[in-house]
């Protein structure tokens, strides 16, 4: 008698892949009066969905109009759920005692489109040179405050969740209005995994009986 058994195996082996940064736009706000002499200021919110871990993050303002940007705080806060609660305020009145200088802040005004974003041109020196109004353009004013708060404050978070721009005016005679507003974000997926399966071995055996 004879008989023949073939022994098949197979292994899976998994390779991590790195995820690719994607970038685009996570969500947009409703603009709002900005009352005047007002700590507590207006807020709009929009609610996002999981597209990844915040790796940069860019806040755009449209159509900001306010005489004496001095007067402004500008706080964005994301609320994930279950107390995971992170803010960051990324503009507190610029030229004011909390940059070290007069108790009013900057006299220039915003009248446009600015975006905020840890690299860009630094706020205060761009007011300090400016005329009448702050020409649009993407700003920081995180390097020479200690009263600021970085936008890399998001970095890591999973952008899924509730997303508030507040923006008060902290002194008396000027107020503003702001269109509207939005968040980019650059996100890093979670690695991925990739299996592949292969032939690791193909053993016959002969038995004779």
């Amino acid at each position: 008698m004879k008989a023949t058994t073939a022994i098949l195996a197979a292994v899976t082996t998994t390779f991590v892949i790195a995820g690719t940064a994607d970038a685009g736009l996570l969500g947009t706000g409703a603009g709002f009066d900005i009352p005047d002499d007002d700590p507590v200021g207006a807020s709009t919110s929009f609610v996002a969905g999981s597209s990844g871990q915040i790796a940069e993050i860019t806040v755009n303002l449209d159509n900001l109009i306010h005489t004496w940007s001095g007067d402004l705080i500008m706080t964005l806060t994301h609320d994930a759920g279950a107390g995971d609660v992170v803010s960051a305020t990324f503009v507190n009145r610029p030229g004011s005692t909390t940059d070290g200088g007069g108790t009013f802040g900057s006299g220039v005004d915003y009248a446009g489109n600015y975006s905020f974003n840890d690299a860009g041109d630094d706020l205060l020196t761009s007011l300090n040179s400016a005329g009448v109004s702050l020409a649009g353009g993407t700003y920081s004013h995180v390097a020479l405050v200690g009263g600021t708060d970085a936008l890399s404050t998001f970095n890591g978070r999973d952008t899924a969740g509730t997303w508030t721009l507040n923006v008060s005016d902290n002194a008396q005679a000027d107020t503003g209005t702001l269109g509207g507003w939005s968040v980019d974000v650059t996100t890093v997926p979670a690695p991925g995994a990739l299996a592949l399966l292969g032939i690791a071995g193909l053993a016959g055996r002969r038995r004779r009986g």
